[in-house]
């Protein structure tokens, strides 16, 4: 991502990866099968721990909040990849806000 990322109090994150647990599977299906595309990968679900988050259960989230601890808040995410075993994003947290 270009630009500087970090705003008033805020740390850059550098390039991270999410791990492969947290997005949803993906039907297989060759070029060749019949029936509706794959759907998007998302980022886990909005359930849980998380049921008080943002950006859970949607894919490519732009903001992430694991919806306790306000250190627990990335803005301004970035995706390199998407739905592959490791996806890549950089964004911008306030460890002390």
């Amino acid at each position: 991502m270009e630009g500087n990322d970090s705003g008033e109090n805020g740390q850059r994150l550098t390039p991270g990866s999410a791990p492969a647990s947290a997005a949803a599977p993906q039907p297989s299906g060759g070029a060749g099968s019949i029936g509706p595309a794959s759907p998007v990968p998302v980022l886990g679900r909005l359930a849980g721990v998380f049921a008080q988050g943002t950006g859970f259960g949607r894919a490519r989230p732009r903001k992430i909040f694991n919806g306790g601890d306000p250190t627990g808040l990335v803005t301004k995410v970035s995706w390199q990849s998407w739905g592959g075993a490791q996806d890549i994003c950089s964004g911008t947290y306030a460890p002390n806000p």
